[in-house]
């Protein structure tokens, strides 16, 4: 599991993103379905201070799952069907520089910042609920 920003979070095989996002204890008493998230966010779990959060990574217009080298920064395409059949455990290997790692640090960029921008949104309600 990695960690960005004091967020905990995975890659899942099927092209989603699962986050871990600490919240007040007053907030965790609260129905998660209150909480306003973007198309493709919900939240999975909460208790004990902790929000889990699935945030799907929708495929290219090609069916495919762009993922990036955390070492030489390429960005390759695996197929989405492919990749959805894959174990959550899986270890990727770059195509082009051959580095391996689990699957979840493979995210490109912009997949990476769909999943922070969504912890933030749920951080950013979280800090303004009134219990």
């Amino acid at each position: 599991m990695a960690s960005h920003g004091g967020f905990a979070g995975r890659d899942r095989s099927d092209g989603a993103a699962e986050l871990s996002v600490p919240g007040p204890i007053m907030a965790s008493m609260v129905d998660p379905s209150e909480f306003l998230m973007a198309d493709g966010v919900s939240i999975i779990g909460h208790g004990d201070g902790v929000y889990q959060m699935r945030v799907s990574i929708p495929d290219d217009p090609d069916g495919f799952l762009g993922r990036q080298c955390p070492e030489c920064l390429r960005i390759f395409r695996i197929d989405s069907g492919d990749y959805q059949g894959l174990p959550d455990d899986i270890r990727l290997w770059c195509t082009y520089c051959g580095h391996r790692a689990e699957h979840g640090e493979f995210l490109t960029d912009g997949q990476r910042e769909r999943a922070m921008r969504a912890a933030g949104d749920l951080g950013v309600q979280l800090l303004t609920f009134k219990a």
